[in-house]
């Protein structure tokens, strides 16, 4: 288990995990990318360099489909938490698709053929979002092609995310996806969780964990979790951390 920075949240989500699919879903600022890829590159990376076994082939995979990764960021975490950038930035490989067709080809054609042709070893893949460009294509059909286009990019989706979970288990790959709501709705007796992220049911069914996150308060960042899903813990536990420029912290 490789933290995410807060033990409150370590005891409720319980952390990051090889073979592993967790999904992060929220509004925007709620602090989905920092969760689903700075903190498991800092997580991962820290414990490697410590036990020296970050290998020469050991690779971070970022598909970054709305813009929202930065390097520069990325470098500042790691340095502010002593972990040698030197040693983690060289084996990032990030993918910036910009459109849904170009994402699919990521996912299921160049990233399976790095991993086999390079025989890299990926530590980490994160998609941030997952649905971002799916959300696009929807909204940019005429509506009475709505339908076919909503049916065509969830079965896309459930394409990807089907693939993403035989990597994590055929590597020991550790796996982040994330996606917006769809509707901001939170009471679970009246809906369930699954019916408010978009995407179809792939991204219900194949995450061994999945959190909701909230913002409370923009300064400091303070955000509310809730462990909508876990298929080995007990849900809708929930607890508050803070996002700060050296990452996530207890409040």
């Amino acid at each position: 288990m490789f933290s995410t920075g807060s033990k409150k949240l370590d005891e409720i989500f319980g952390g990051y995990e090889a073979s592993t699919i967790h999904l992060f879903y929220g509004p925007a600022g709620s602090g989905k990318t920092h969760l689903a890829v700075y903190q498991p590159i800092l997580s991962l990376a820290k414990y490697m360099i410590e036990t020296n076994t970050l290998e020469e082939n050991c690779r971070f995979i970022i598909v970054s489909t709305d813009g929202g990764f930065s390097r520069d960021r990325l470098q500042r975490i790691l340095q502010y938490n002593g972990v040698d950038v030197y040693k983690v930035l060289p084996k990032l490989v990030v993918f910036e698709p910009t459109s849904f067709e170009s994402q699919h080809d990521v996912i299921t054609n160049q990233i399976p053929k790095l991993i086999e042709v390079s025989g890299i070893k990926p530590l980490l893949i994160a998609v941030d979002p997952i649905t971002a460009h799916y959300r696009v294509e929807y909204f940019k059909a005429p509506p009475k092609m709505r339908l076919q286009t909503a049916l065509k990019g969830i079965g896309m989706i459930e394409v990807e995310t089907n693939l993403l979970f035989k990597i994590a288990k055929e590597h020991g790959t550790v796996v982040t996806i994330t996606t917006w709501y769809k509707s901001y709705i939170t009471d679970q007796v009246k809906r369930a969780w699954y019916s408010d992220i978009g995407g179809g049911k792939a991204l219900s069914y194949y995450p061994t964990k999945v959190v909701r996150l909230e913002l409370i308060a923009e300064y400091p960042k303070r955000i509310k979790a809730t462990v909508v899903k876990h298929r080995f813990g007990e849900e809708y536990k929930t607890c508050e951390f803070t996002i700060k420029h050296s990452g996530v912290s207890d409040v």
